[in-house]
């Protein structure tokens, strides 16, 4: 691994989840399937579905008020917000600006990113470049989704994969921990295979789009399977590939929790150790970009990171996007 004096590290980290609870055995009260038909196509039991008075922004702000907590700063040190969702408050503003408000964050920069299932990878890349930079100091990447609000649940085939949740991370400029590389990329001639279809100004919304379900995600689910599993992985290759490092450097691989079959079929297609790989798809099933950094919340609680330890994220979504990211654990 070739060593870099200048590194942006995660400094604290943040989850929030609902606790309203959707299990399979509930989905069979709406739908034509079983507990049996999903867990066996998806690996997910249950997942966690926000109420009435919870928000993108609002799950938002519990998760990075813990990240901020974390880190052992006041939020109004915070000075650039990169807020990774596909399902903002409103198309106008975006939801960074609500997030600042609440959190009392003042003269930072923000943005919204809309990346999807890939937003961590993007959103510490982008906090990287800025700490790097010299443009920040101390940057909050937050991953936060409604998923619930943008699911069609009359769709068996894709309602049963979505969770709402927020996770979130604190970076600053470190020099013996943090991102030590990462790859982003777009298969732009891929874009329908994730699509909302109205709403936007190609299909404003109308009596004919909300009578024909067209504010809801579409997903063409073989498709998507089969570009996770090779871009996923592959991206990861390439990383390792480019620091000279080997899979067997690495100490948990930390993928997007799409489908448990999609994380076997990488391990599989790329020889992973599947006791490498945390899973925690079965109790919340897709939450998004939100995925990982509460996937890492969770290791977290339960002891499962040590200084040192060598993580490899890795994730595809809408665009349809891709990433993967190496770090090097210092909490």
């Amino acid at each position: 691994m070739k060593p870099n004096s200048k590194l942006s590290g995660i400094i604290g980290v943040g989850s929030y989840l609902p606790p309203n609870i959707l299990t399979n055995f509930d989905l069979e009260k709406i739908l034509d399937t079983t507990d049996e038909w999903i867990t066996s196509r998806t690996g997910i039991k249950e997942r966690r579905i926000a109420g009435s008075d919870e928000f993108t922004s609002t799950m938002a702000v519990k998760a990075s008020k813990k990240a901020i907590e974390m880190a052992g700063i006041k939020p109004q040190k915070i000075d650039m917000i990169i807020f990774c969702t596909i399902s903002p408050d409103y198309p106008i503003p975006c939801t960074a600006g609500i997030l600042a408000k609440e959190l009392g964050i003042k003269d930072a920069g923000g943005m919204d990113v809309n990346t999807a299932c890939t937003g961590f990878i993007y959103g510490i890349a982008l906090a990287d470049a800025f700490i790097k930079a010299g443009k920040s100091k101390y940057a909050l990447v937050v991953c936060s989704d409604k998923l619930s609000a943008i699911t069609d649940y009359q769709d068996r085939s894709s309602c049963i994969l979505f969770g709402d949740g927020a996770g979130a991370v604190v970076m600053t400029q470190t020099s013996e921990h943090g991102v030590i590389d990462y790859k982003l990329g777009l298969l732009g001639d891929e874009w329908e295979k994730i699509v909302i279809p109205a709403g936007g100004s190609r299909n404003p919304a109308s009596e004919e789009t909300v009578k024909n379900r067209m504010h809801y995600m579409r997903l063409q689910g073989r498709e998507v399977f089969k570009l996770a599993v090779k871009y996923m992985g592959s991206a990861i290759e390439e990383i390792l590939k480019k620091l000279e490092m080997k899979i067997e450097d690495i100490n948990w691989i930390i993928p997007h929790q799409a489908n448990r079959r999609i994380i076997e079929a990488i391990c599989k297609h790329f020889k992973i150790p599947q006791e490498k790989v945390f899973i925690n798809i079965e109790k919340l099933g897709n939450t998004s970009g939100g995925s990982i950094p509460i996937a890492i919340d969770e290791m977290l609680e339960k002891k499962l990171l040590k200084k040192g330890d060598i993580l490899a994220l890795s994730a595809l979504g809408a665009g349809v996007t891709y990433g993967a990211a190496i770090l090097k654990w210092g909490i």
